[in-house]
């Protein structure tokens, strides 16, 4: 069997998809450093999303612009946005439910928010 280019990448890099809160606990001592860490990642990622979003849109208007909106491009970017974060609200209260009163609760729901964040930036790069 030979293995795509593209296969043998993800293979390779499937150790680095360790997630938000696995990163900063490999890089940080204590509890109030990796609390930080995250502090830090989820600003950054809301910035980078937010821009991102914005070029998306951008990009979904001069689609509609060219195609005299026959696809209604920007208006169904729009609503993925809502339904985005609708979801990720909703999937991280889970992550963060699943600890129920334990340790870390919030920040297993920081590193879900920064991981879906992360997810959803990639999706949002193939279309822009």
């Amino acid at each position: 069997m030979r293995l795509t280019p593209l296969l043998l990448g993800v293979l390779l890099a499937s150790p680095a998809w360790s997630g938000a809160l696995d990163d900063c606990e490999q890089s940080k001592a204590d509890s109030p450093a990796v609390a930080s860490c995250l502090q830090q990642r989820h600003g950054e990622t809301d910035r980078q999303l937010a821009a991102q979003e914005d070029k998306a849109l951008d990009a979904m208007r001069k689609l509609d612009a060219a195609t005299d909106g026959r696809f209604h491009a920007a208006r169904e970017l729009r609503r993925a946005r809502q339904s985005y974060r609708d979801y990720r609200r909703q999937h991280c209260d889970w992550v963060e439910a699943s600890y129920a009163s334990g340790n870390g609760a919030a920040r297993a729901r920081l590193a879900c928010e920064i991981d879906l964040d992360t997810q959803r930036l990639a999706d949002l790069a193939r279309h822009s």
